[in-house]
């Protein structure tokens, strides 16, 4: 049974539901929300593209990563600096690729590449696509960055009352404070996915005056 791209779109639209932008726009008009699932499909795949970027560092790295792992001394004879080198350059080209491609099609389009193979897309409260301003800089630099920010200040502040408790034993050891704390804004962007009432805007939404629709 051969799946057409259109099929694999609507297996993630199937919870999409209509409603219109917000009075006061003067191009108000209706609009398909897109769906959770679509919208987390899409995060997968950006992350999944990320990931593939790296792997030649990673093959090419992979016997000093595993012996500095299991604390092994690094056999030298195992070691390809050349090849770990140019690997690394691969790794750094297909990188600037990728995020260039993401860029134009985020200013262009209003679509990441998980959003464009989903069939969604970003549009401003007036309906217009938000270009650079609305879905590079503050849904996602901004955004990061000021989670980044209070996830460090309340990281801080966590470990040093779990240190004096007696809780954490290592500085090293902070970072799973800052870890279990990086996981919030996602959680609850993902709770927020599930509420239509509110258009199932996320944090980068209200940030950004975004909506994320069925293209």
């Amino acid at each position: 049974m051969n799946t057409s791209p259109h099929d694999f779109r609507e297996a993630y639209q199937a919870n999409a539901i209509e409603t219109t932008l917000p009075p006061g726009n003067d191009n108000e008009m209706e609009v398909e929300l897109a769906s959770p699932w679509a919208r987390m499909g899409a995060y997968l795949i950006n992350s999944l593209l990320s990931v593939v970027v790296v792997l030649p560092f990673i093959i090419a790295a992979w016997p000093q990563l595993m012996a500095e792992l299991s604390g092994q001394s690094i056999n030298a004879d195992n070691i390809n600096p050349g090849g770990i080198f140019i690997s690394l350059a691969i790794s750094m080209l297909l990188g600037l690729i990728l995020l260039v491609w993401q860029i134009v099609w985020m200013v262009q389009r209003g679509q990441s590449i998980g959003k464009r193979l989903l069939g969604i897309k970003v549009i401003g409260l007036n309906g217009e696509n938000p270009g650079f301003v609305g879905t590079v800089l503050l849904r996602e630099v901004v955004y990061y960055l000021i989670v980044l920010v209070i996830t460090f200040i309340l990281g801080a502040i966590l470990g040093a009352v779990m240190a004096v408790g007696g809780a954490l034993d290592a500085i090293e050891q902070y970072s799973y404070v800052f870890d279990l704390l990086g996981y919030i804004p996602t959680i609850i962007c993902t709770i927020m996915l599930f509420r239509s009432q509110a258009l199932r805007r996320t944090l980068q939404d209200y940030l950004a005056k975004t909506l994320v629709v069925k293209a």
